[in-house]
């Protein structure tokens, strides 16, 4: 599957590898510093994959088979989440300007 989807392959296996606790203090900073330091072109090549593996996942499970097989190592279900829940937060995350944050509060408390 990684070869279908390259880029959220090595976005997920670089950020969001073994290390990424020790290295971010919350997932929003993860993004953040990927959206700060990558081309627009390929945040947007990411955003295109997820989408597509989100359309693909035909249940929750399957989905977090696909991104622990993509390189994911973040347990949605420790953030509160669903895999799609927190697939469908990342995506969202993505298409955000960096750094700003939704008013509900949600993302202080991850």
């Amino acid at each position: 599957m990684s070869v279908d989807l390259p880029n959220l392959a090595d976005f997920l296996g670089t950020y969001l590898n073994q290390d990424w606790k020790s290295d971010y203090p919350n997932m929003e900073a993860v993004v953040d510093d990927f959206k700060r330091g990558d081309p627009p072109e390929l945040v947007a090549d990411v955003v295109d994959e997820l989408e597509i593996l989100i359309t693909r996942s035909d249940s929750d499970a399957s989905l977090g088979d696909a991104l622990e097989k993509l390189g994911c190592y973040l347990a949605p279900e420790a953030e509160g989440m669903t895999n799609r829940q927190w697939a469908q937060w990342l995506l969202h995350r993505l298409k955000e300007p960096v750094g700003e944050r939704r008013t509900s509060g949600s993302d202080d408390e991850r």
